[in-house]
């Protein structure tokens, strides 16, 4: 293959003060990455280091063959992988030789396909130099339910939508909670372990010591210790580690149900059935054989559920209404001080003791072209932990300074360190093996449903397990085109140095998104302003969308990856009932005039449909923006004409123009008729959500 461009990665990245990541991608003629080199020298006494990583793919744009080596001051790591894959896409051997400071670490798997149920899934895969190969068995959904290998054995349990429930490796156990959305919300693991006194359950350990608890994207709860998590867009780009406890009892859940009492009386049906089975011992009898729903598919032994929903108090310290003495009692109602707390306005934190030190454990993330997490910086700006990859998502090499490791590896996703699985949202991932561990959500959608990313690991991202997405590619002078077609339901955009990227849903899975359409050439005639010149072919792009976040978190993206001055505009308006966000660009210097008629005269219609117009004026930021000599006064001429429009027409509800300015962090403009005003307002989707016309 033939390389075609290459592009730096932009900004650099520093450690306080000194380089440490400076990536520079080389491309083929399709648009895949051939060659990435960071050209950062190894650091004295700290992480980070030199690495140069070349790919080769076939002629379905499969990677075939990868090579990296890292150099660092100390530590060294280099690897080669060969990938073969049959003719429905699924892996047939797997070939790694992989060296870390001399040691080689390496091995090379074989894929046999012999289960004529699911033909798509891996009967075995033999290790080269191993007396057994991993035997699986799967489901009637085609999730593993076990395999085996040497010295080794892992058994798998799902519910009924294909979700993993538990882990069973070698008796060490793992769960996992799911909330309404199918999103993880607790996972925990410990040895399997129960006591029992005179043949009756009297407790089970729990995993009270090692569990995590998800309370969102943004907050996560272990024992003893928090971390909140920061994004920009899908992008996680901050986690800040706290210590403390939650004063808040566990058992105290919707609803005034007592779970710990519940699951304490539901082991006690079980017990109380297996006694009246007559099947000696009695209890303890042998795990999962009966009364164990998640082994035998039968539901619990019937109990009495009046025990379990009581009235209870709320716990200790919680918010409540003030209790009155009665009549008779000593009068006056309690002395309160403040205003009173309800669980209307409690705060959030409320219940939470910190330990007394001060939130220090700051951490940044300095991620690559695919959200994984390369290099990540503390509070102080020096490198605390450093990863390089294998091309399907292995660790090649990493190193830390910090006792605080993230876990957010390979795309970002979470690497559960007691399974070695990636969580994916809809699928875990099994990066030795290289495929999902289950069947993919939209299976009847694609040929290779256990697949990583259709096998391109370098170009393609999972964002959730569900298959791989379409990829755009954004160049500097503002052209989109399409990289990679997959039938999923998402779209990302990935900028032209390869460093950022935006996933957009999709309208539907067989329709493209707002990103798609602004690959496709616009031609028009002008009619409103009609002393401009009609537009060349293929000089215009426009995309719509009822979504206001992808729109203008896409604008943004599209004002920030491009070069100076290309200016893009923002549509608000109404069509119908709805309120639609429309953008255009002609991918011109300083103007968009012909993008703007087009994007009137076939989607925005009527004047009095236009609610808000924005676009970008990058190189007129100046130290006053807001006067008028940094516009352009062809800007106050358009405003002026369709407030003119609509006044003859007797309306007095205005459309907003405003101009925003990356130089000021998107600082927005406003044009009205006394000039320009600053807003001090920034272009996000909440802003614009709740941007109006004005009236007068």
């Amino acid at each position: 293959m033939t390389e075609n461009r290459v592009a730096k990665q932009s900004p650099h990245n520093y450690s306080c003060g000194v380089l440490f990541q400076n990536n520079t991608y080389s491309y083929d003629l399709v648009g895949n990455i051939l060659k990435v080199d960071n050209q950062a020298p190894a650091l004295h006494n700290l992480l980070g280091g030199a690495s140069s990583y070349s790919y080769q793919y076939d002629e379905l744009n499969r990677l075939i063959n990868a090579k990296g080596a890292f150099s660092g001051e100390i530590q060294q790591a280099d690897y080669s992988l060969q990938m073969t894959y049959n003719k429905l896409g699924g892996i047939t051997q797997k070939a790694l030789n992989h060296n870390l400071n001399g040691t080689p670490k390496g091995y090379t798997l074989s894929y046999l396909y012999n289960d004529k149920n699911h033909p798509n899934a891996p009967s075995s895969i033999q290790e080269l130099g191993k007396p057994k190969p991993r035997s699986y068995s799967y489901d009637g959904n085609g999730n593993p339910t076990y395999y085996e290998e040497f010295k080794s054995f892992r058994s798998m349990n799902w519910d009924e939508e294909n979700r993993l429930l538990g882990i069973n490796d070698n008796g060490r156990l793992h769960f996992y909670t799911y909330d309404h959305k199918g999103e993880r919300a607790l996972k925990s693991s410990g040895e399997s372990s129960k006591v029992v006194i005179n043949g009756q359950t009297s407790a089970i350990i729990n995993h009270t010591d090692n569990y995590t608890a998800y309370i969102s994207p943004y907050f996560v709860v272990n024992k003893g210790r928090f971390t909140k998590h920061y994004f920009e867009g899908t992008s996680r780009i901050v986690s800040k580690l706290g210590e403390g406890t939650f004063t808040q009892p566990a058992q105290i859940n919707a609803g005034g149900i007592n779970f710990i009492r519940q699951s304490a009386l539901m082991q006690q049906a079980r017990d109380k059935y297996i006694q009246s089975l007559g099947i000696p011992p009695g209890p303890p009898t042998q795990h999962g054989i009966y009364a164990t729903p998640e082994y035998t598919g039968q539901p619990y032994p019937s109990i009495d559920w009046k025990d379990i929903s009581q009235n209870q108090e709320p716990p200790e310290g919680w918010p409540r209404p003030p209790k009155f003495n009665p009549p008779g009692d000593v009068p006056g109602p309690p002395v309160q001080f403040g205003e009173p707390i309800s669980p209307d306005t409690a705060q959030g934190g409320f219940g939470f003791i910190p330990n007394g030190i001060r939130e220090k454990n700051i951490f940044f993330y300095h991620p690559d072209h695919l959200g994984s997490s390369s290099y990540i910086t503390g509070q102080d700006g020096k490198v605390s932990q450093h990863t390089e990859y294998i091309a399907f998502g292995e660790i090649l090499f990493d190193e830390h300074s910090s006792e605080h490791t993230m876990p957010y590896l390979f795309n970002g996703k979470e690497l559960d360190s007691e399974t070695g699985l990636y969580y994916y949202g809809a699928r875990y991932y099994d990066p030795r093996v290289s495929i999902f561990l289950n069947v993919d959500p939209l299976a009847e959608k694609t040929m290779t449903p256990y697949a990583y990313t259709n096998n391109n690991p370098i170009m393609l991202v999972d964002p959730d397990g569900r298959e791989a997405t379409d990829d755009y590619r954004l160049d500097k002078n503002g052209t989109i085109s399409l990289i990679k077609k997959t039938n999923d339901n998402f779209d990302r955009l990935i900028s032209q140095d390869g460093k950022n990227s935006i996933i957009i849903n999709k309208k539907s899975t067989n329709d493209g998104s707002i990103i798609s359409e602004l690959v496709s050439p616009k031609q028009d005639k002008p009619t409103y302003l009609d002393t401009l010149k009609t537009a060349k072919p293929g000089n215009i792009s426009v995309g719509q969308t009822n979504n206001v976040n992808d729109a203008v978190n896409l604008y943004n993206f599209l004002n920030i990856n491009t070069e100076e001055n290309i200016e893009y505009g923002l549509f608000k308006y109404n069509k119908g009932n709805n309120v639609n966000y429309l953008i255009a660009t002609q991918r011109e210097y300083d103007t968009m005039s012909k993008a703007f008629i087009y994007a009137m005269n076939n989607y925005v219609g009527e004047y009095s449909n236009l609610i808000a117009f924005i676009h970008n004026h990058d190189g007129y930021a100046g130290s006053h923006p807001e006067e008028i000599g940094n516009q352009w006064s062809s800007d106050q001429g358009t405003r002026i004409r369709i407030y003119n429009g609509l006044t003859r027409s007797g309306i007095r509800q205005y459309p907003r123009f405003m101009t925003v300015h990356e130089g000021l962090n998107n600082t927005l403009i406003e044009l009205n008729r006394d000039g320009h005003e600053k807003t001090n307002l920034q272009l996000t989707p909440n802003i614009i959500k709740n941007l109006d016309k004005i009236k007068r």
